[in-house]
């Protein structure tokens, strides 16, 4: 009777490449990066909008929901086009920009001085943030197909 082995123990006899904990981890950070990008604004939206805007929180809650459907909405523009220049230019480069995009509209973000700025900053960062779209292809690119599904499951 063997002993099961753990995927970071590879096995050169069958094919089976080591686990790669390395890219794991960085793609990881990147996936983390982006989410922290998407959901950061939610616990204090509705008074960023009270007080760009000008009206009580209770009002701007309505206005809220622009900041994070503007950010869909620049997503739902750019994702065929963030695709294809995946596939010309390589993913490395698609994920170093969607990383330097987001650095900068969360600055920008953060400087808003009106609801239109804070607006077309959160359009812009899901305009130029392809990483979501392309966290799935990374994985399946740099892992052996016995281990795609491990490599999935923290993402």
């Amino acid at each position: 009777m063997t002993q099961a082995r753990g995927p970071a123990e590879a096995q050169s006899s069958v094919g089976v490449e080591a686990f790669p904990y390395g890219k794991l981890a960085m793609i990881s950070s990147v996936c983390f990066a982006s989410a922290i990008s998407f959901s950061g604004l939610f616990p204090y939206a509705g008074f960023m909008v009270a007080d760009l805007m000008h009206i009580s929180p209770n009002e701007s809650g309505f206005y809220a929901g622009y900041l994070s459907a503007a950010m869909m909405l620049g997503r739902m523009f750019s994702s065929v086009p963030w695709g294809v220049y995946a596939d010309t230019h390589g993913r490395k480069p698609t994920l170093l920009i969607g990383l330097i995009s987001i650095a900068l509209t969360s600055v920008s973000f953060g400087f808003s001085q009106n609801m239109y700025m804070a607006l077309a900053s959160r359009f812009l960062l899901g305009l130029f943030n392809p990483i979501i779209g392309k966290i799935a292809l990374f994985c399946s690119q740099f892992s052996c197909s016995a281990l795609t599904c491990l490599c999935f499951h923290p993402m």
